[in-house]
């Protein structure tokens, strides 16, 4: 969930929070596992934010 990255450890919306979600899903693709990523709207205000999102999906 995106809140978490942003509010409990604090990265914000960086090039860290992609590079750790990245990896989580990379994790899940290695074990056949859904990754299932959790993104509320409210969230999708911004250029850094969206471009964000989008490299999540695209990855």
């Amino acid at each position: 969930m995106e809140s978490s990255m942003e509010h409990f450890m604090r990265l914000g919306y960086s090039d860290q929070t992609l590079k750790i979600i990245k990896d989580l899903k990379k994790k899940c693709q290695i074990v056949n596992g859904a990754f299932t990523l959790l993104w509320h709207n409210p969230r999708l205000v911004n250029k850094k934010q969206i471009e964000i999102f989008n490299e999540i999906l695209s990855c």
